[in-house]
């Protein structure tokens, strides 16, 4: 997945499936034309080690910057966008996620934040 510095779109849509989390931009959703090609603006697979370890089941708030999703496990995962960094926190404490976004199915892991 390759992420720049990202804006969420004005009306995102996401998408929380067991396997994987997409964001959409929903203006696009609106041409029935382009319903066919539509491709996700980011597309996080579920995996060890990747940002989402666990199944994303809702998001809890979003700006234009940052997405708080509540995943399976009583694990909460925070894409930010601006800093192109995510975040996991649970019962233990915050954890970082050892790569950027455009590496969050590459399996890096997390490290406890001090």
């Amino acid at each position: 997945m390759n992420i720049n510095v990202l804006d969420l779109p004005d009306r995102p849509f996401f998408s929380c499936e067991k396997s994987h989390f997409l964001i959409i931009d929903s203006n696009k959703m609106r041409d029935v034309k382009a319903l066919d090609n539509l491709e996700p603006l980011c597309k996080f697979e579920v995996g060890p080690g990747n940002v989402f370890e666990s199944s994303p089941k809702f998001v809890i708030e979003h700006t234009n910057t940052h997405v708080h999703v509540a995943c399976e496990g009583e694990q909460t995962v925070i894409l930010d966008f601006e800093d192109l960094a995510a975040s996991r926190e649970s019962q233990e404490g915050r954890y970082l996620y050892k790569g950027g976004l455009d590496q969050s199915n590459d399996g890096l892991g997390f490290m406890k934040a001090i």
